[in-house]
């Protein structure tokens, strides 16, 4: 693999919308190279030495860069066999641009011809795969239907799929847009259902009527035009009631809070209440309180965006029932914290608890109340955060036989310490840096640093580093 790699990491950096493989016909590529090519568009070679750290931030663009021009080059064999590996890569969690994916692997998965087909198919039916990954898949499709390759059949399978009515609504979309390519007239009924059903993307392909205006169905619209991002949250608010489960009880204050956040929340909102819980953690390390507006809407959508989504709320009781649960939550946090004893309410995966998930939430909430938490938190404590996220999702999607529960359990544990520490220093008024900041002033140190080696000021005989500092 390494003579591969120091061919590849010479060559100059990928073009996105120029999907040239001739600058590896030099190189002369042989059958005995291909395993080499997939473990290096795998990204197996970051695990090598020589290519692991860099000055800045581990990896320089040059490992990034290669992964692409490994599986560009592989594309060169045009062999039917690494189908399945290019289908698994497309829908793969790679570190180096996603981009290069969703512009390649359409032309890659429809250079096989009609070989390709049942696979194809068989990848936009598999409900493991993400969306975006088959969106692609479908490109291929028609890319291969515009070629009267299997037109009719591809037709076919593919209105198979929205027929089936899946919550799968940029799916359903993006096929939809190709039925309009192919002019498949006769599919209109299966797509009139789709849009009766609310299960299409509007924003992607538009609304029903223009639908019909694109295939020569309709020439004028019947209906004003809407706003098309109002339309399809509404739309979607519609899709997601047919598509919950039946509405709790709503003495059942947990439930109900669980079904109406679903119910209400959109991409960037606030997944599951560990994230919520972790984020009014965040919140309530503001030196000046939030005012509930602000505290409500970060729940909502993340505020580095410049659109913020905030819920239109269907009635009044939705909105009662939701904030009651909300208050209550956020009370038990704020006691918690000012009592040291906060009791998490961790996701799981596969049994592990995901302490990653309630910093996420952390994260955004501190973003709210400062422009730079490092400003606000001992370095020691972000590094701290950084290494038991990087420990935790990397165990989580690659080998959880490897994953070290009381590591993340301690780090965990030692993180939530330091944030009792700083939330009762703010709410007692005696953290000189967060007067200097609120004041607008430079912090400047007024006692000693203790050494890491050094006897711990708190008398208990054992070394700074083993005790108070950790």
């Amino acid at each position: 693999m390494q003579t591969i790699l120091h061919k590849l990491i010479n060559l100059p950096e990928p073009s996105l919308f120029d999907f040239n493989t001739e600058i590896y016909e030099t190189f002369q590529f042989t059958q005995d190279d291909q395993q080499s090519l997939m473990d290096i568009a795998d990204e197996k070679h970051f695990s090598l030495p020589e290519y692991d750290e860099d000055e800045e931030d581990g990896f320089t663009h040059k490992h990034y860069d290669v992964s692409v021009h490994a599986y560009r080059a592989l594309s060169r064999f045009n062999d039917i066999k690494h189908l399945p590996f290019f289908i698994e890569l497309n829908d793969s969690e790679v570190s180096f641009d996603e981009c290069f994916l969703y512009e390649d692997m359409p032309l890659i998965l429809s250079q096989y011809g009609d070989e390709a087909i049942l696979l194809l198919t068989a990848a936009i039916n598999d409900q493991d795969m993400k969306e975006i990954a088959r969106s692609t898949v479908v490109t291929a499709l028609e890319n291969l239907a515009k070629q009267e390759i299997e037109l009719n059949s591809i037709i076919q399978e593919l209105t198979s799929y929205i027929s089936k009515k899946h919550f799968t609504r940029d799916l359903n979309a993006r096929i939809i847009s190709t039925l309009i390519t192919l002019n498949a007239t006769q599919k209109i009924d299966v797509i009139r259902s789709i849009f009766a059903a609310h299960l299409c993307d509007i924003s992607v392909v538009g609304d029903l009527e223009t639908v019909e205006i694109s295939l020569g169905l309709r020439s004028n619209r019947k209906t004003p035009e809407r706003n098309i991002h109002e339309y399809e949250d509404a739309e979607l608010h519609l899709a997601l009631k047919e598509h919950l489960a039946p509405r709790p009880e709503n003495s059942d204050s947990a439930a109900i809070f669980f079904y109406l956040h679903s119910l209400y929340s959109r991409e960037n909102s606030l997944q599951d209440v560990s994230e919520i819980q972790g984020y009014i953690a965040g919140t309530l390390l503001a030196t000046t309180p939030l005012s509930p507006q602000k505290t409500f809407e970060g729940i909502w959508d993340d505020p580095e965006n410049y659109q913020i989504y905030s819920p239109n709320w269907e009635n009044t009781e939705d909105f009662e029932l939701y904030m009651k649960v909300f208050v209550a939550l956020h009370t038990a946090v704020e006691d918690g914290l000012l009592n040291s004893h906060l009791d998490p309410l961790l996701s799981s995966n596969e049994g592990y608890p995901m302490f990653s998930v309630w910093f996420s939430g952390f994260s955004r909430g501190l973003s709210l109340v400062i422009d730079d938490p490092k400003d606000l938190l001992l370095n020691e404590l972000l590094i701290n955060i950084t290494i038991l996220i990087t420990l935790e999702t990397s165990s989580h999607s690659n080998n959880l036989d490897s994953y070290n529960q009381s590591e993340t359990s301690r780090l965990y544990s030692n993180i939530l310490d330091r944030i009792y520490v700083q939330y009762n220093q703010i709410k007692h008024g005696r953290s000189p840096i967060l007067r200097a900041l609120s004041n607008g002033d430079t912090y400047t140190r007024e006692d000693a640093k203790i050494s890491r080696n050094a006897p711990c000021p708190c008398g208990s005989e054992k070394k700074y580093k083993r005790c108070c500092m950790n």
